[in-house]
């Protein structure tokens, strides 16, 4: 009688080990935050990104006004998004965002730019783009949202 082996299941690699400078998403063990935010919306898109690559993009970094900034462990992190009521339905995903500076922007994006808001709009062609650290959802019209956005939160300590 001829016995067979099972080979071993392959292993994912780590961000580490497939060189990666960002570190992989929040191990279970850290609290996540359930936060619900009334949004206003003037150019259509309701917004998840990191801080930092706004400013890298001409954001204005001292503008606080018509969206929020959550605090989050910088790396990868793992975040879900829920807005209940959009021009085309019900908006509900799960995505992982690399928020380098651990500032999460949520908010209609174009609040965040006093110049340079032409030039982002082409850079992303038109906010479309979906890329490790941006991602944004078009809303199909202005008004106020309700957003709800679940995230791990940023130690007191850090």
């Amino acid at each position: 009688m001829a016995t067979t082996m099972k080979r071993p299941a392959k292993q994912k690699p780590t961000a580490e080990e497939a060189g990666s400078k960002v570190p992989d998403p929040v191990p279970v063990k850290e609290k996540i935050v359930r936060h619900v935010l009334e949004l206003g919306v003037d150019a259509g898109n309701i917004t998840v990104c990191d801080f930092a690559y706004l400013v890298e993009h001409g954001a204005d970094a001292r503008r606080r006004k018509g969206f929020a900034l959550l605090s989050v462990p910088p790396g990868r992190c793992a975040i879900s998004v829920e807005i209940p009521w959009t021009a085309y339905g019900r908006i509900r995903k799960k995505l992982t965002l690399d928020v380098t500076s651990g500032r999460l922007f949520v908010g209609d994006v174009g609040y965040a730019f006093s110049r340079g808001w032409d030039e982002f709009l082409n850079w992303t062609n038109y906010l479309l783009e979906k890329n490790p650290r941006f991602r944004s959802f078009d809303t199909g019209a202005d008004g106020g949202y309700k957003v709800t956005i679940t995230a791990p939160q940023r130690d007191s300590a850090d």
